[in-house]
């Protein structure tokens, strides 16, 4: 099904872009406390995406097993 290798491929990306800033956070990169929260902001929102395609390709497969 096109949609999984779609929501797979997301997926992927999310999680290096995800991991870069992991990394960053990790090595303190951030210049002060507004640009900390920001780069925990985004990656709260790319944890959330995440959340939410493993919930759509779940949905996904419990239809496919259902035709």
């Amino acid at each position: 099904m096109m949609e999984h290798k779609i929501l797979e491929h997301l997926l992927v990306k999310i999680k290096q872009i995800e991991d870069q800033y992991a990394i960053a956070l990790a090595g303190k990169s951030a210049r002060d406390y507004a640009e900390y929260s920001e780069m925990c902001g985004v990656f709260k929102g790319l944890s959330l995406c995440k959340g939410e395609i493993d919930t759509m390709m779940q949905r996904f497969k419990e239809d496919e097993d259902n035709e």
